[in-house]
Formats: structure tokens, C-alpha cells, sequence
């Protein structure tokens, strides 16, 4: 097999690869709204109980914080992917040798070359990108604003019953 056949095939799984992370991020999601429409409604149901209320809306914060950061990690691995298509379509394109082919593995841990530090990097620059930040910015402001009227609705009763 020559060179731009190679070049090809990696361009054929890549484009395979990134169609399967969509895929995960739109189930990542998909999880995430089924969670929380869950708790919310364990929360109206059992709404009386407000120690209970506080526990379960604490912990959908942080199952939401859960999906947002495996998210952003299925969208660094969708990024390399994408990087190295773009390289390979313009290698192929201009017909240089500038590129050999690299297997997919090297593709996906493309930071494993330069160390761990360079994923951190690029995990914490992604936890503000629009495209998966907003989404997950919609759940977790009401679950915090319930968080807030949970615990003051408690610390109202608490200091009605004192008095």
C-alpha cells in the first residue's frame, strides 16, 4: 500500500470516528436532560421533605458538572480527529509528502506526545466552549437558583421553629 492510499484509509476512519463521537455527545447529552428531569420530578413528588430535597439537588449539580466535563473530554478526542482529517485532505490535495500516515490511536492521544500537561490544557480551555457549555449552562443555573430557595426555605423553617 502506498503512501495516499494510507492517507486515505486514515481519512476514511477518521471521518468514521468523528460521526461516532457526534454520536456520543448527543447521547451524553441525551442522558443528562433524562437525569435531570428525573431528579426534578423525585423532587416535586418528595418536594415536603427539604433536607431530602437539598441532598438529591446538591447531587444533580454534580452528576450535570459529570456529563459536562465527560463531554468536553469526548470533544477533545473529536478535535484531534478533525485536526488531523484537515492535515490529510491538504496533504492529499497538494499532493505533498509532508505527511506520513499515523495510526488512529496516535491520532486520538494526540497530546500523549507532548505529556499529560497538554490534555489539562485543552480540557480546561474546552470547559468554556460555547457549543458545550451552554447546554449544560441551562441545567445547572435553575439547579443552583433551586439549591438556594431549598436551603433558604430551610433556614426559614429553621429559625421559625426556634423562635
Amino acid at each position: 500500500m502506498d503512501r495516499e492510499e494510507a492517507l486515505k484509509l486514515e481519512l476514511s476512519e477518521l471521518r468514521t470516528i468523528i460521526g461516532r463521537y457526534d454520536n456520543f455527545t448527543f447521547i451524553i447529552k441525551g442522558w443528562c436532560f433524562t437525569f435531570y428531569v428525573g431528579v426534578m420530578i423525585i423532587i416535586y413528588t418528595k418536594g415536603s421533605n427539604l433536607f431530602f430535597s437539598w441532598y438529591v439537588v446538591s447531587m444533580l449539580f454534580f452528576i450535570i458538572l459529570a456529563f459536562y466535563s465527560l463531554e468536553v473530554h469526548y470533544r477533545i478526542v473529536h478535535g484531534n480527529c478533525i485536526e488531523r482529517s484537515h492535515i490529510i485532505q491538504e496533504a492529499l490535495m497538494n499532493n505533498t509528502n509532508s505527511e506520513e500516515p499515523k495510526t488512529i490511536r496516535a491520532t486520538i492521544r494526540e497530546e500523549g506526545k507532548h505529556g499529560t500537561w497538554v490534555f489539562f490544557i485543552k480540557f480546561f480551555k474546552s470547559l468554556v466552549n460555547a457549543r458545550v457549555f451552554n447546554i449544560y449552562y441551562i441545567l445547572m443555573v435553575p439547579t443552583l437558583l433551586l439549591t438556594l430557595v431549598i436551603l433558604l426555605c430551610k433556614y426559614q423553617l429553621s429559625s421559625v421553629c426556634s423562635s
